[in-house]
């Protein structure tokens, strides 16, 4: 039963309580979707920490390599001359 097409007084109070009882029960259902959405959330964001932390790691094995190769080249410089 819903109320958007009944006048609230006109109602007895079987039928109001079974109002309340659907109004209820759809706001269970509401709070458990919200649940599961937060749930998803979560999800999303230990993925995308996961991700930005092998970003990090490759960035930083980039960043070694290319003071390595640096390093090698001012040793043979500085051994030539």
């Amino acid at each position: 039963m819903s109320l958007e097409n009944h006048d609230i007084a006109s109602l007895s109070r079987d039928e109001l309580e079974i109002c309340l009882n659907e109004l209820g029960q759809e706001l269970n259902t509401a709070g458990d979707d919200v649940q599961l959405a937060n749930i998803d959330l979560q999800n999303a964001l230990q993925k995308q920490e996961q991700t930005m932390e092998e970003l990090f790691a490759i960035a930083k094995m980039l960043h070694d390599t290319a003071m390595l190769i640096l390093n090698k080249k001012k040793g043979v410089s500085l051994r030539r001359v």
